[in-house]
C-alpha cells in the first residue's frame, strides 16, 4: 500500500501463517495490528484473497479524500468477492442463491449471505450453523460475531456486532425474486442483461448478516436508501463488474437496473474515475530464503558458479531448464566431500518418451569425458510412460533401483523435492520426504557435483547445499593378543562363589 512519496520500507514486516483458519497474517512494522488475509495453497500455487482488506491499517496517515478514496476501493473490492461467491453458486447450482432459506412452513430462517459461505471459502463456519433453524435460534445466533471480514463494510457502521450494508433487492422483477419453489433465480432469466441488472449493493443501514433481511423493492415505489459515502453508491452487477454509482442517481434509472426484465438497458451514472485512487495499491512479495545452513547452489538469475557444456541449459522464472536433444553437462566450480544436496525438480505428467537427467558425485574434474567413464555414483532420474523411475550405479555396477518408490512419491505435473545425503561415503536420497534408496560407497571422496541431461526437458530450482563438518576420527584399535604367545594375558579361575561379582 504505498502512495507516491511513501518510503516503501515503513511498509515491509513478517508473516505469519494459521493454518486452521487458513490465514496469513501480515504484521507490518510500523502498524500495531495484524491484517489477516485469507490464503489457499494448491502444490506450487498461492492465492491469496484481499477480503475485507482494510488499507486505513496501513495508511493511518491518510485524510479525507485520500481515506474516503480507499474505503471506496476497498468496498469494491468487497463486492467483487461477493459476485465471484455468486458466479460459484450459480455454476454450481445451476441459479443465483434464493434470498433466504426457508422452513417447510415456509418462514424464511438464513440469509444468502449464510449460503454463499463454502463459495467464499468459508466451508467451515458454514457448518458450524444448524440450517433447520432460524437465524436468531440459540445456536444460530451465537455465528452472528463470527461474521467473515468480506462483509464488513468500510466506514460502515456497529461491523464489529455482526452487521453488514452489503444486501440484494427482494420484490417483483429482482434477481432475487422470491418465488413458490424458493428456488434462485438463474442467470438466463435475466433479459436484460447482465452488465445492465444489480446484484448487490451497499445499502444505507446496516442489517444482521445472518438475518434474511435484505432491500424490499416496490416498482411503485421510491427505491430505498443506498450508499453510506457521501458521493457515490458502492454496487456489484450481475456480470461481475463493480462501480460506484454517483450518489444523486434518479429513481427511473435506479428502478431500471434493479429489474431484470424491464426491458431497459441504462447507462449507469459512474463517478468519474479521476476521483478513484490510481496510485493506492497492494504489492504483497514472498522472499523465499534458505534454511539455515544451506547456501545456493544456482542464484535463479544465469549460470554463476556452474562450468560446463551449457547451449543446451538457460534460467528462466528462476528455475534452471534443460531443453535439448544430445547430453549436456554441468558442474560446480567447487568440490564438495559431506554435504546435503537439495533441489525442486519438475515432472511433467503423460510423456511417453523416455529422457534422462543424472546427478553425479564426487565428480574428479569439471570435463565431460570423465563424466563418461562412469567412475563416481551416478543418480539417474528417467522419465517414462508418464512416470518418474530412477538408479544409482557405480563403475557400471547397479547399485539400488528406486522406481516403486519413486512413481509413489513423486507429483506429476508439479515441483519435487529432492535431497541427496552425502556422509562418510553413505549416500541416502530423499524424494518428498519419503526415502527412496541408500548406499555405501567403497570410499568417501571429496569432488565437484555434476548434471547431465539428454533429451526432452529439465527443470530444476532452489539447488541448495549444506555443507555438514567431517566426521570425528574414529577410535584407534590396538592388538590385545599378539597371535604368537600369551603376553600381556594372566591366568586366574572363576570368581569365588562367597564374593559378590
Amino acid at each position: 500500500m504505498i502512495r507516491p512519496g511513501q518510503n516503501p520500507e515503513r511498509l515491509k514486516g513478517t508473516f505469519k501463517v494459521d493454518p486452521a483458519k487458513k490465514q496469513i497474517i501480515l504484521q507490518f512494522k510500523d502498524v500495531p495490528v495484524g491484517v489477516p488475509v485469507s490464503y489457499h495453497l494448491e502444490d506450487n500455487r498461492l492465492r491469496l484473497t484481499f477480503e475485507g482488506l482494510r488499507l486505513d491499517v496501513g495508511v493511518n496517515d491518510l485524510f479525507g479524500p485520500a481515506r474516503m478514496a480507499a474505503s471506496r476501493v476497498q468496498s469494491l473490492n468487497n463486492l467483487r468477492q461477493l459476485a465471484l461467491g455468486m458466479r460459484n453458486y450459480q455454476e454450481s447450482n445451476k441459479t443465483l442463491p434464493p434470498a433466504a432459506l426457508y422452513s417447510r412452513d415456509g418462514k424464511p430462517l438464513l440469509s444468502w449471505r449464510v449460503h454463499l459461505l463454502p463459495y467464499l471459502e468459508h466451508n467451515e463456519l458454514y457448518k458450524k450453523f444448524k440450517l433447520d433453524e432460524p437465524w436468531d435460534s440459540e445456536h444460530n445466533k451465537k455465528l452472528i460475531a463470527e461474521m467473515p471480514v468480506g462483509y464488513a463494510t468500510p466506514r460502515g457502521k456497529d461491523a464489529k456486532f455482526g452487521m453488514t450494508h452489503y444486501q440484494v433487492f427482494v420484490g417483483p422483477g429482482t434477481p432475487f425474486e422470491p418465488r413458490a419453489d424458493r428456488r434462485g433465480i438463474s442467470t438466463m432469466e435475466i433479459p436484460d442483461g447482465l452488465s445492465y441488472t444489480l446484484l448487490v449493493v451497499e445499502a444505507a443501514d446496516p442489517v444482521i448478516w445472518t438475518k434474511p433481511d435484505d432491500l424490499p423493492f416496490d416498482p411503485k415505489k421510491a427505491p430505498p436508501k443506498l450508499g453510506i459515502a457521501d458521493d457515490a453508491i458502492n454496487v456489484a452487477f450481475c456480470d461481475g463488474t463493480v462501480a460506484s454509482l454517483l450518489k444523486e442517481i434518479t429513481a427511473e434509472p435506479l428502478k431500471a437496473m434493479i429489474t431484470r426484465n424491464g426491458g431497459e438497458k441504462i447507462e449507469p451514472p459512474l463517478v468519474k474515475q479521476e476521483l478513484l485512487p490510481t496510485t493506492l495499491r497492494l504489492r504483497l512479495e514472498f522472499e523465499r530464503r534458505p534454511e539455515p545452513g544451506f547456501v545456493p547452489l544456482f542464484n535463479g538469475k544465469d549460470l554463476t558458479g556452474w562450468i560446463g557444456n551449457d547451449k543446451n541449459w538457460h534460467v528462466k522464472d528462476k528455475a534452471l531448464i534443460f531443453k535439448g536433444d544430445g547430453p549436456s553437462y554441468l558442474g560446480t566450480e567447487q568440490p564438495f566431500e559431506d554435504y546435503v544436496l537439495r533441489f525442486e525438480h519438475w515432472v511433467e505428467a503423460g510423456s511417453e518418451q523416455k529422457p534422462s537427467f543424472e546427478l553425479f558425485l564426487h565428480v574428479p574434474t569439471e570435463e565431460e569425458s570423465k563424466i563418461k567413464d562412469r567412475e563416481r555414483p551416478r543418480i539417474q532420474f528417467i522419465k517414462g510412460g508418464g512416470g518418474l523411475y530412477g538408479s544409482c550405479d557405480y563403475k557400471d555396477r547397479p547399485l539400488q533401483p528406486f522406481r516403486p518408490f519413486l512413481d509413489k512419491a513423486a507429483k506429476a505435473n508439479g515441483w519435487n523435492q529432492v535431497e541427496i545425503h552425502n556422509v562418510d561415503g553413505q549416500i541416502k536420497i530423499i524424494c518428498n520426504g519419503q526415502d527412496m534408496a541408500a548406499f555405501v560407497l567403497e570410499k568417501a571422496r571429496k569432488g565437484f557435483i555434476g548434471l547431465k541431461a539428454a533429451g526432452g526437458e529439465w527443470s530444476l530450482r532452489n539447488i541448495e547445499i549444506k555443507v555438514l563438518p567431517p566426521p570425528p576420527p574414529k577410535p584407534a584399535f590396538v592388538p590385545r593378543f599378539s597371535g604368537k604367545n600369551l603376553d600381556g594375558w594372566a591366568a586366574t579361575g572363576p570368581p569365588s562363589r562367597r564374593t559378590k561379582g
